[in-house]
């Protein structure tokens, strides 16, 4: 399997890179610098994950521990921050997730409590009292009031059905949310108003808000008629006829199968705001990502 990175910027489209290395499909990359160079990381159903250099075109690093496939990857700018380490975290079907040094090639920590294959990881920061939190978006990051630990968490969504929160340095879990009927693929964390939250996407067909505080739920949205793979807190403003619904603060999205973007006001667990309809028929291919 490879990878391409294309000029987009040109209407030509010209490729720039390709990165070979993985023999099967790459389910997750993530990109950085550190220390000047250009990286990216790599996870693929080889069960391997990967590091290369955008500069030289070549493979800095693979690690071979993950018995089953690699879901997803992120480089921890926490690490790199506060030890000046070089780290990647990586998330697999064998149920742990894992810390590599690919400066130095060996695995730091690993993390293993989910009853089932561990989806989506990403990076948070709980912070004291009144300081915000750290919101890497390395797909998902976080805030609330601290719990112990230094602060720093990762928050990991499962096939168990289950979202954790954990502390990095001690490996232990600090919160878990259950509530999902079935896998739960994808997790966002608030910020702003919204800090102490945390928005959730599921195979159940529902998208549900989190109060990371209590530990418990906040809402329930409902409307999606398929698997729901994204989710996001809006910042867009949403005008239903002709009347401003939301900000920046209280709208959230959702992508789904059934090749829909849904949006929903936060406050309220009625029907969705505004619908945006895709193409195709139901279940061929759907939504299955979104960023700004």
């Amino acid at each position: 399997a490879a990878f391409f990175i294309f000029d987009t910027f040109c209407s030509s489209s010209k490729l720039l890179k390709k990165f070979d290395g993985h023999v099967k499909c790459i389910n997750s990359i993530d990109y950085s610098t550190f220390d000047s160079r250009q990286l990216l990381c790599s996870g693929s159903r080889d069960n391997i994950v990967c590091v290369w250099d955008i500069e030289t075109n070549q493979q800095v690093q693979s690690f071979h521990g993950h018995s089953l496939f690699v879901f997803c990857v992120k480089f921890s700018q926490y690490h790199y921050y506060s030890h000046h380490q070089n780290v990647i975290c990586s998330s697999s079907y064998d149920t742990t997730i894992r810390f590599w040094d690919f400066k130095h090639n060996q695995q730091l920590q690993m993390f293993g409590e989910h009853a089932n294959t561990i989806k989506l990881c990403v990076y948070g920061m709980l912070k004291h009292q009144n300081h915000y939190m750290f919101s890497m978006d390395i797909k998902m990051l976080n805030n609330i009031g601290l719990i112990g630990g230094n602060g720093y968490t990762i928050c990991s969504t499962s096939f168990d059905k289950t979202i954790r929160i954990w502390d990095i340095e001690s490996t232990k879990q600090l919160i878990l949310f259950k509530g999902h009927k079935h896998y739960v693929n994808n997790v966002k964390y608030g910020s702003n108003e919204f800090i102490n939250t945390i928005l959730s996407g599921s195979t159940d067909f529902s998208v549900r808000l989190w109060d990371m505080r209590s530990g418990k739920k906040i809402q329930i949205f409902n409307g999606h008629t398929d698997v729901v793979h994204a989710v996001e807190y809006s910042p867009f403003v949403i005008k239903n006829s002709d009347e401003v619904i939301g900000g920046n603060s209280n709208v959230i999205c959702s992508g789904s199968s059934d090749n829909t973007i849904r949006f929903w006001d936060i406050r309220s667990n009625k029907k969705e705001l505004y619908v945006m309809e895709g193409v195709g028929e139901k279940g061929n291919d759907g939504i299955k990502s979104r960023k700004e």
